[in-house]
């Protein structure tokens, strides 16, 4: 058995931590490791790491040093968007692109985690990352309440 800490950046219905934090925390779980979920607030303000954290979007040089000093010896990044690629009519190109340079920051400090993981081939080699993909979690969606005309294809597309 092993233990990690999973560190989401903001939960919403659906979004990235559901994906990329929440569903892979759960298998994890029943499948016999030791599993803490938390906000990146709750981390820093309770100081209480792990070992093993993996981490959700938010990255920068300072945090780094910081889950280093509380003991983090593996950090892996995970995300889902191509930031390099935000256009202007997002709300987040300000930070990202705009004023706070913020992806520049992001690109700094994500040579300073030991592995980035994303859930698309683009993204893995857009940004020189493992692969693992998003799983459906049956739990959280009745397929069998859907209905079509037979012979009908139902195309499911997610997105922000």
């Amino acid at each position: 058995m092993s233990r990690a800490l999973l560190v989401y950046a903001d939960i919403h219905t659906f979004n990235t931590s559901t994906y990329r934090i929440l569903i892979p925390a759960k298998y994890l779980t029943k499948a016999g490791h030791e599993v803490e979920v938390m906000s990146l607030e709750d981390l820093l303000k309770d100081n209480a790491t792990d070992e093993t954290i993996l981490i959700e979007r938010v990255v920068f040089h300072e945090l780094v040093e910081t889950l280093r000093s509380m003991g983090c010896k593996l950090l892996v990044l995970t995300f889902d968007d191509g930031y390099r690629l935000i256009p202007t009519a997002t709300r987040s190109f300000e930070f990202w692109k705009g004023k706070e340079r913020g992806i520049e920051m992001w690109n700094a400090a994500r040579g300073m985690v030991d592995a980035t993981i994303v859930p698309s081939h683009a993204l893995a080699e857009d940004y020189n990352a493992q692969l693992i993909p998003n799983y459906h979690d049956p739990d959280l969606w009745d397929f069998e309440m859907v209905s079509a005309p037979t012979g009908t294809v139902v195309i499911w597309w997610g997105g922000s």
